[in-house]
Order: C-alpha cells, then structure tokens, then sequence
C-alpha cells in the first residue's frame, strides 16, 4: 500500500471512530437522562435526515466543481464540531444537534469514495468498496472497543472528548489529501445529470435495499439491541462489548466480498439470504434473555454491514458514468439516509407506544420486505 493510501485509510479510520465512538452508550446515557423513547429515535434519525437533505446537492456539487478534498476537509472539520457540541451540551437537545452536524459531516461520505476510486482506478469497483467499507467500519469498530473499555470510567464526557480529538486529528491530515484533476463538466446541467441518474434503475433497487438495510441496523443493532442488553440486567460493560462482536464481523466480512470463494455465489442469492438472516435477527432478539445469544446473534447484522452493504455500495454505481459518478454516489446514499431516518423514528414511536418487541417484529418485516424485492427486481 502506498503512502497516499495509507494517509487516505488512516483519515477514513479516524473519521469514523469519531462518528461512533460514543453511539453504544448513546440510548442508554439518553435514557437514563430521562430522554422519552421517542425522542432518542428522533435524535438518532436525526443523523440520517441531515444526510439525506445533503447527499444529492452535495453529489451534484461535487460533479460540477469537482474538489473532494474541500469537501472532506469540511466533513472532518464537522466532525470534531459535532463531538464538542455533545461535550457541552449533555441533554437530548444537544446531542440533537450533535447528530444533525454529525449527519451534515456523514454526507460528505461521497467524496471519501469517489476520491479513493480515483486515487486507485486500477482496482474494479467491487475491490475498491470492499477496502473502504472495511476500513469504515475499522473506525468504528475502534471506536467501540474505546467506549467499552473506558465508558465506566470516564463516562459520556469521555467518549466525546475522544471523537472531538479523532475529528480534529482527521481535519489537519486532511488538508494534506491530493487535489486530483478530474475532467471537467462544463456546460452540463446538473438537474438534467440528476434526472439522467433517476433513470438507472439498478442504482434505484440498490437504493432501496439500502435504505431497509440501513434502517433495521440504525433502529436495532445501534439502539434497540443496546436498550435490550440493558434490559435483560446484562452487566454495563455488555452493551459495548455486544456492539464490538457486531462490527468485528462486519470488518472480517467486508473484504471477503472481493475473495474468490465468494464468486461461486450470485449476487442475487447472497443478498436473499442477507435478507433472511437480518429477519430472523429481528424476530429473535426480543426473544432471548441470554447475554451470550445476544452476542452470537450480532454477528447477522455484521453480515448486512459487511457483505450486502459493500455489494449493494459497488452495483449502485456500477454503470454510472464518470461525469455524473458523484451526483449518482449521493443518489444512492440520499436514498438509504432516508432509512437511516425514517425507520428509527418509526422504531421509537413503536417501543413508546408498544412494546419493545413490537418494535423488533416490524423492523423483521422490513426485512422481509427487501428480500421480496431481491426476487422481483434483482436480475437472475
């Protein structure tokens, strides 16, 4: 690997240990805190809705002036701010605004990948998602184990003081990012590049599929399962550590979508049984009252992050011209942004109303749903 990719990888890493280092004790700070369930779901779609209203302009933008590395600048920068606000502000109106800017420096994402597709256009589409999605979730996962080990002892001011410095860190390596040529696209309408987009009907279905992958993970894996493993009487250290066994698998299983093992399978039936297997997860969890279930439970999710996700990620774009590759990007992540809003807010509203374990059946449902859609829409 040289040097460039590895300065590019270690902002990545950074970027995303910033954005969730404190999400495992997120729901159960707020609700200890006295924060309505309903309004933790407000506050953790929050963070999609930003990126949903974002993506497309800022995709569009980004084909028509074409500097990245502004762009990613700015999402670092975002970042640390967000981190600082949570510090100051510790109530469910903070972290409210907290998770909007986190959500504004998450839109930005786009940039990360078209710029890291550039930097190696040697590698295939499928190569290069794998490597980013794997390192994305890296972040996290650092972040994870950090909020696991030390959220007992230095508490929710703790874990934002160390996003607020990861954030600042990845802002200064940033300015040093390469500013790479790309062609130029003047004199293209950049509504009519959009309406050209709305038109890929894969990058439509991927969309969609993401959008339900998206929404179960942010509604359950980050914030029902955590309230969940506190519910069971698990001890306090078993909702980071539930959330490290999530996202190890999804890191041991993003780069395996590249490995050839894998290519005795099609697309279509891998993303079937993604489906099955997220469905099954939702329907069992409510269920269990054992800690170490849970755990190996967690690993299903990790598949949906780390193998649908990625796959979903490389055939959205798969046939999207160059010069309308950014504004196609933030298509595809506008559209699941919407599920990373929309079906936690739904999740919320059902767990204050009802139940828990109602909340998790309809989030099954959603799953169940995505794979109906692989059968209808996903080329044999």
């Amino acid at each position: 690997m040289n040097k460039e990719n590895t300065k590019f990888l270690s902002i990545v890493t950074l970027f995303w240990f910033a954005q969730y280092v404190y999400v495992p004790y997120q729901t159960p700070f707020l609700t200890a805190i006295n924060v309505t369930s309903g309004f933790v779901g407000l506050i953790i779609g929050s963070y999609g809705f930003a990126q949903m209203v974002l993506r497309i302009p800022l995709g569009m933008l980004a084909d028509w002036h074409l500097n990245h590395q502004v762009i990613i600048v700015t999402g670092t920068l975002l970042t640390g701010l967000a981190a600082l606000i949570r510090l100051i502000f510790q109530t469910g109106i903070g972290f409210l605004i907290g998770n909007i800017v986190s959500g504004i420096a998450s839109a930005t994402w786009l940039s990360f990948i078209v710029l890291f597709l550039k930097i190696n256009s040697n590698a295939s589409k499928v190569e290069n998602m794998a490597v980013l999605v794997m390192v994305n979730n890296l972040g996290i996962l650092l972040g994870f184990l950090v909020s696991s080990l030390l959220y007992s002892s230095l508490a929710m001011s703790g874990l934002c003081l160390f996003s607020a410095l990861a954030g600042m860190l990845a802002f200064i390596l940033s300015l040093t990012l390469p500013q790479l040529k790309f062609k130029k696209n003047a004199g293209k309408k950049p509504l009519g590049k959009l309406g050209q987009v709305f038109k890929n009907k894969t990058l439509i279905v991927c969309g969609a599929l993401a959008f339900i992958q998206q929404g179960i993970q942010q509604s359950t894996t980050m914030s029902l399962t955590m309230q969940m493993v506190r519910e069971i009487g698990a001890p306090a250290y078993s909702e980071g550590l539930s959330a490290i066994v999530y996202m190890g698998s999804a890191v041991l299983l993003a780069k395996s979508t590249s490995a050839k093992y894998l290519t005795k399978f099609t697309r279509r039936g891998i993303l079937l049984v993604s489906f099955i297997l997220l469905a099954g997860y939702c329907f069992l969890i409510p269920l269990v009252s054992s800690i170490y279930l849970i755990y190996l439970l967690q690993i299903i999710p990790g598949i949906g992050t780390g193998i649908l996700f990625t796959i979903l990620n490389a055939e959205a774009i798969s046939v999207v011209p160059s010069n309308t590759l950014s504004t196609a990007t933030g298509v595809f992540q506008s559209i699941y942004a919407l599920g990373m809003t929309t079906l936690p807010i739904f999740a919320g509203q059902l767990c204050a109303r009802y139940s828990i374990t109602i909340s998790f059946f309809s989030m099954g449902l959603f799953a169940l749903i995505g794979g109906l859609i692989v059968i209808k829409f996903w080329p044999k």
